[in-house]
């Protein structure tokens, strides 16, 4: 059951450039899973603002400071 619902998430293919319904494409190749087609199309600007999020939290606790 698990897995059926795994092949109605959205991924983003990384290579192609699109987003594909269920987990076609290698892992290697992929990022996700999302719950629909928009937000998997919108996947590289997730990425990068969960990123920046990340590094303006270990700004705030200090982490990897060069001082």
């Amino acid at each position: 059951m698990a897995d059926e619902h795994k092949d109605q998430l959205w991924y983003f293919n990384t290579v192609k450039q699109e987003a594909e319904q269920g987990r076609i494409s290698p892992v290697s190749d992929r990022m996700g899973p999302y719950q629909t087609q928009e937000e998997a199309m919108n996947a590289w600007k997730i990425f990068n603002e969960r990123n920046k999020q990340w590094e303006d939290q270990d700004r705030e606790w200090g982490i990897n400071d060069s001082h």
